[in-house]
This record gives C-alpha cells, sequence and structure tokens, in this order.
C-alpha cells in the first residue's frame, strides 16, 4: 500500500478514535450527573434522552407532603365528596349504578393499564391531596398509595392520566399553594411521570399557566396534544365558566389557543368514535358536546342527571370491555360543586 494512501487512513482512525472516547466521556458524564440529579428539576423529554428503563422515582426524591388536616363542616370540599360509577352502550345513555367506589374522595380519574387492571386517582378528603386506589375489575378497590416524589409544591389536585410512549404514564395535576385564596393562586399545571401509575415522579416546572385554570384534562388529536381547563366567571358554578385549550407537540409545553363557552365546566375529553371527540362536563349533573376538530362544539345535551338534593360532577370515562364507563363524584346540593 503506498504512503499517499496510509496516510489517510491512519488520520481517519485517529479521528474516529478521538471522536468516540469523547462520545464516550460526554455519556458518561451525563449519565453519572443523570442517575444523581435526575428529579424534580429536570424531565427525560426535556433533557434530550428517552425515559430510562430502571426507573426508580423514590431513589430521586421525597414524596409529596401528605398531612391529615382538618376539614370544614359540610360540605364543599373532598371530605363530605363521594366516588360512584356508571355505565353506558354508547356514552350518552348512562345507568348509575349507585354502588358506592371511594367515601371521602373528589374528582376521580381512572385508569385501565395494558394489563387489564384499573387505577382511580382522585383527592383524598383526609388528606387534601392526590391518592388512589388500584382493583382488577373496575369495581372493587383497595389502596394503592400512590405519591409524586421530587414534588416540592403543597398539593395535587385534579389529577388526569394519559398514556405516553415506552409504556410510562403522565399525570396532568393542578398545583394549588397551600393557604391561599384562589385569588392568589397562579394556577399552574404541572406533571408526573410514572412506570408502574403508582410511583410518580414529579417533571420540571409547569407544563401551562393560565389565570383561574383548574381541572386539566388532555388527548391526543392527530399529532397535538391538546389540553382543556377552566375557571369559573364568578361564584356561580360551572355553567357560568369558561374553557380553555391549549395545544402542545410534545405533551410538556402547552401553548393557549382559544377561550370558548360549552354551558358548563370541569371537563372531560374522549374520543368516540375516529376523529371524533365527547367532552363531558358539569353543569345540571353532566353534560356533553361533540366535536370533530377540538374546537368547535355541538350544543349540549344533558347525560347523567343529578337527583334530589345532590350534586353529581367531576365525570371521567374510560371505554371498557366493550362499554363505556363513567366514574364522578356526587356531593350535597347546599354547596357550590367546586
Amino acid at each position: 500500500m503506498s504512503k499517499g494512501i496510509v496516510m489517510p487512513l491512519v488520520a481517519a482512525v485517529v479521528v474516529l478514535g478521538l471522536s468516540a472516547l469523547l462520545a464516550w466521556y460526554f455519556f458518561s458524564s451525563f449519565s453519572k450527573s443523570s442517575s444523581s440529579k435526575l428529579g424534580p428539576s429536570i424531565s427525560y423529554k426535556e433533557a434530550g434522552i428517552p425515559v430510562p428503563e430502571e426507573f426508580d422515582p423514590a431513589s430521586v426524591g421525597s414524596p409529596h407532603t401528605r398531612d391529615s388536616e382538618k376539614h370544614p363542616d359540610c360540605c364543599n370540599h373532598p371530605y363530605w365528596h363521594k366516588v360512584y360509577k356508571a355505565t353506558s352502550f354508547n356514552g350518552t345513555t348512562w345507568n348509575r349504578e349507585n354502588v358506592l367506589i371511594e367515601e371521602h374522595a373528589s374528582v376521580p380519574a381512572i385508569l385501565e393499564k395494558d394489563d387489564g387492571s384499573f387505577i382511580l386517582y382522585y383527592v383524598n378528603g383526609d388528606v387534601d391531596t392526590m391518592d388512589c386506589s388500584v382493583s382488577q375489575d373496575g369495581k372493587d378497590f383497595t389502596k394503592g398509595g400512590c405519591t409524586i416524589y421530587g414534588f416540592t409544591e403543597n398539593k395535587v389536585w385534579d389529577p388526569y392520566i394519559v398514556k405516553i410512549e415506552n409504556g410510562f404514564y403522565r399525570m396532568y395535576f393542578y398545583a394549588p399553594s397551600k393557604g391561599l385564596v384562589r385569588e392568589e393562586q397562579e394556577h399552574k399545571i404541572m406533571s408526573a411521570i410514572s412506570k408502574d401509575g403508582i410511583n410518580w415522579l414529579q417533571e420540571e416546572g409547569p407544563r401551562f399557566e393560565y389565570q383561574g385554570i383548574i381541572d386539566p384534562a388532555v388527548i391526543k388529536m392527530g399529532g397535538v396534544w391538546r389540553m382543556y381547563t377552566w375557571y369559573p366567571k364568578d361564584a356561580g358554578g360551572p355553567g357560568n365558566s369558561v374553557m380553555v385549550s391549549a395545544t402542545s407537540n410534545d405533551g410538556l409545553n402547552f401553548q393557549f389557543e382559544k377561550e370558548f363557552n360549552v354551558g358548563g365546566g370541569i371537563p372531560e375529553i374522549v374520543e368516540y368514535s375516529r376523529n371524533r371527540y365527547r367532552m363531558y362536563f358539569c353543569e345540571q349533573g353532566i353534560s356533553a358536546v361533540t366535536s370533530t376538530d377540538g374546537l368547535d362544539w355541538s350544543r349540549k345535551q344533558t347525560v347523567l342527571p343529578a337527583g334530589p338534593g345532590e350534586i353529581v360532577c367531576d365525570p371521567s370515562v374510560i371505554k371498557s370491555g366493550g362499554e363505556w364507563v363513567m366514574y364522578y363524584k356526587v356531593q350535597e346540593v347546599n354547596s357550590s360543586p367546586f
């Protein structure tokens, strides 16, 4: 082999070797840093790396505070709320089962895992923050002990769970600061990720901030994630409210899209057929509207009316085993529904 050929080959080998060494050094340093610091201040996706298979939230942060609190006398507090279940063959005609699912619980959110088991998330009235119960059949639940590690705020309210890549789940939630009235709150929607649906790790920063918003509901429409939240105009309740939509390409960074009114508040969103969406919300019990684009909605229809002396609100809807299933909260009528 001629000298003119050997020299370029040697140079190429040297360059490749140095590149490999630098890549190994960067990866090694980043991995060490991630194992010790990856927690409440870093989101896996925002850090530009895939969610790891070895995922242990307890190793990177403490569980969020769950102190028992003195609850007010009846009735506008999660301690006085109860969770029930209804079923439907079409998502609009519902049969209330009238079997108590969870007592002293509010704002339910149901997740059916890939293995067919269920996790019901809610605000636990004893500690006024997120908790969960687990079930194999969606009927009989036992306490699950869900917690968010690395959470730096005071409370986790209004949980909403979606499935994301690599078999993980993401929880969106409203994070109020303890001791502040509604007008003083920052009204930010936060998130956490989990592999098992029980142990969660807080992700960095808010997903979306907008004055007054609570109760997020999130769905992927095509290649875009869309979040719906709402805020009450005044003390008139969900019927006198404003819905807010925001969009994101990655499920992490949401940007305001529009305000609109459907005649109620506290949204739940499902795709009931291909590219057709139904939003459930609180008003005269639980009502619903439909849309093909997630922006323009039909006229509302009451699908689960409240009975005498009760408020029915906070719907969480999934399709399971060929039927639609709704978990919802009930409270006495002489109080505000939120």
